[in-house]
């Protein structure tokens, strides 16, 4: 039985007392104030069961998404200018606005303590004394934009009119990008499944100028150090948050000339990410060698 620190008033029990025994009882006689303590029982308790509320009835839709977001609302934190969601997506590139079930599809994807997760000290950059919200940004990778795939082409179409228009490119969006489908680089392969992604704002220190291999051990390090999740981002995530990061707060995440490492590899080559300017984004490769303008980044993916 759920237990509620809300009570019925007296005359909301009579009428339920004055029911017949055999008749079913309405769960519109239930005050909204103790739906509401029943379904935050239900989000604690089930995460993946909470949302079936929401598609019995609109009230009970109403009620859900009332609490998801309210969920969403950190202490003093302004949750909007950190998350980069659907309705983010949506406004910088001016598609249609995504529905209420959408952005809760989208939300409701993250794990319950992401605010204590946030509000950790930051692992990343041990010595900067920040939490996780103020070093890392926190993107939303959809399937579709607008019922179109989010692929790597996709993106660049995207973000082509954000950059300088004189410039000429062969591939929109980006200033280099390799030829199609080499290794495990698929420019129009679509994301497998919606997921979010938290990743650093810069590149981890000391990662430059060591070899891709060290790079690699150095996120492996800060997994059993942080007990999180972290892991080199695909050439897609690295990308999509690099843009998101520039139509937001005008800002190239890694710098103009820094470049990270990706997961996908074309053979002995790695595959890079960066050199990020106005004239367009670069997606190339890179042996395993010493490069001063080389380093690694990490991600949380949660899907």
């Amino acid at each position: 039985m759920i237990r509620s620190n809300l009570s019925i008033n007296n005359d909301e029990n009579q009428q339920f007392n004055d029911l017949p025994k055999d008749q079913p009882r309405s769960i519109y006689q239930i005050p909204e104030e103790c739906l509401f303590e029943i379904f935050r029982h239900l989000k604690t308790s089930n995460p993946a069961g909470f949302l079936a509320p929401s598609l019995v009835d609109n009230q009970w839709y109403r009620l859900t998404n009332k609490m998801l977001f309210e969920s969403l609302l950190m202490k003093g934190y302004d949750w909007r200018r950190f998350a980069f969601g659907p309705q983010q997506w949506a406004k910088f590139f001016g598609e249609a606005t995504p529905s209420d079930e959408e952005i809760q599809a989208a939300f409701s994807i993250l794990p319950n303590n992401i605010h204590e997760i946030l509000n950790r000290p930051c692992p990343v950059f041990l010595n900067s004394g920040k939490l996780i919200k103020d070093t890392h940004t926190l993107v939303y990778i959809p399937k579709y934009i607008n019922e179109t795939e989010f692929t790597l082409t996709t993106l660049g179409v995207k973000v082509e009119s954000k950059l300088l228009q004189w410039q000429e490119r062969k591939v929109p969006g980006y200033k280099y990008m390799l030829k199609e489908n080499q290794g495990e680089l698929k420019q129009n392969e679509p994301v497998n499944q919606p997921h979010w992604v938290l990743m650093p704002l810069g590149v981890l220190d000391n990662s430059k100028n060591i070899s891709n291999l060290q790079k690699q051990t150095m996120v492996k390090n800060l997994v059993e150090s942080s007990g999180s999740a972290y892991t080199i981002p695909k050439a897609i995530e690295a990308v999509a948050v690099t843009i998101a990061n520039l139509v937001r707060i005008k800002e190239y995440l890694f710098g103009i000339n820094t470049y990270i490492l990706c997961e996908e590899n074309i053979g002995a080559f790695q595959i890079i990410f960066g050199g990020s300017e106005p004239s367009g984004l670069t997606v190339t490769k890179s042996r395993s060698v010493h490069m001063v303008n080389i380093g690694a980044s990490a991600i949380v993916r949660y899907v």
